[in-house]
């Protein structure tokens, strides 16, 4: 059966939640695609036939080919509860893989909605919330976020909460980024939409959004999660955050549009504590392979590197984002289901969501862009196949 750990969500899918320059907006949309999903429809009439069910949604729905459908209600076969990755649609029906299901016509009163990434909400207030992933393998850090602002969110990392407002070993510490970072939602104050997609796994994500109207084509897309760790024995402070360290308005930040690499200066995020696991938060850089001496330059865009596509093979190179320790330069692991493109030019060939099929180590996986174009020029491209892990 096709892995279900990996969700994709974006702004145009039919009952996404709004991202605009007012309070509660950014928690409205983690809710949705962290822990609620959306998109709930009754289902008409659902049949199984060769290891396929369909299920006829009547007009409009909110899938595509990738995403992952949560089926509820099912009395029988009560197999086909719970999520499936979606592999086939039409304007009122979605099909997915099944196993071991004879042919039939299913009963019971059923929905399907998209289905949310798996994460709790710990802790809540007025427009306030504290996220934590609910899988047991995860570091267990907390991500606490205020979004009273209008065109900004505050965002900090907690080792540990008790409540909304008491939480230990933050990261950034409050002497590194004051109040937390900022991720800014809008270039206005007003209910207009900006458009968002957002990558999740249970134990991290990827929030793309373009807020600016001055910098329409240049995304901003922060994070927070568990890396991939190079400690063998795992690393439990191997939890990464990151944002803007200033407010921005109605402007960009290259590092926060998380296509920048830099080997020699801090890239704007922090981890809890050291690989010794001992101090507080520190601050962290992210590189990738096959950069032939670049200091610092953007995936997709890497003046030194190889050209697009490679000479030799006529290939497109996704290679991961490492992160290290900015004094150290100690390798902590790299970040799971986002790649960087150690080539020349490659944001000119393509657009936002365009789809990218896996090889080589990356077979069967499909990979979609997230590009910049304007005052940053790059690319992405982000797993939603899976599993990240």
């Amino acid at each position: 059966m096709p892995n279900t750990t990996v969700k994709y969500f974006s702004s145009d899918m039919p009952g996404a939640p709004v991202l605009s320059g007012l309070a509660g907006s950014m928690i409205a949309v983690l809710d949705a695609c962290l822990i609620n999903g959306f998109g709930l429809v009754s289902v008409t009439s659902a049949v199984v036939a060769g290891n396929v069910a369909t299920l006829n949604v009547g007009a409009g729905h909110s899938f595509t080919v990738g995403t992952v459908a949560l089926v509820a209600g099912v009395t029988s076969p009560a197999e086909l509860n719970g999520e499936a990755r979606v592999t086939a649609i039409t304007a009122n029906s979605i099909s997915f893989v099944t196993t071991g299901i004879s042919n039939q016509t299913a009963t019971g009163t059923i929905t399907a909605k998209l289905a949310g990434a798996g994460w709790a909400k710990a802790y809540t207030a007025t427009n306030t919330a504290a996220y934590k992933p609910n899988d047991v393998q995860s570091t267990g850090c907390y991500l606490r976020l205020d979004d009273a602002g209008t065109i900004h969110t505050r965002a900090i990392g907690y080792e540990t909460m008790a409540d909304i407002n008491t939480g230990s070993g933050p990261f950034p510490t409050n002497a590194q980024v004051t109040g937390g970072y900022w991720w800014q939602k809008s270039g206005t104050t007003d209910a207009t939409a900006r458009a968002w997609l957002v990558f999740a796994d249970g134990r991290m994500f990827y929030l793309v959004r373009y807020p600016s109207t001055s910098y329409p084509t240049v995304p901003e897309i922060t994070f927070f999660g568990d890396i991939l760790p190079t400690k063998t024995s795992g690393d439990a402070y191997a939890c990464a955050i990151t944002g803007n360290p200033t407010a921005l308005n109605n402007s960009y930040q290259a590092n926060s549009a998380q296509l920048y690499y830099s080997i020699t200066s801090q890239a704007d995020i922090h981890f809890p504590r050291s690989y010794t696991g001992l101090g507080s938060s520190i601050p962290m850089v992210r590189t990738f392979p096959l950069m032939n001496g670049d200091t610092g330059n953007y995936s997709g865009n890497v003046s030194a590197a190889m050209s697009f596509p490679n000479g030799a093979d006529g290939g497109v190179y996704a290679v991961n984002f490492a992160l290290c320790e900015f004094g150290s330069k100690s390798y902590r692991g790299n970040l799971p289901g986002v790649y960087a493109i150690p080539q020349a030019n490659a944001f000119n060939a393509l657009s936002t969501k365009d789809i990218v099929i896996g090889q080589a180590d990356l077979a069967g996986r499909t990979l979609r862009a997230v590009v910049s174009t304007g005052s940053i020029n790059g690319v992405v491209l982000f797993d939603t196949t899976g599993p990240w892990r």
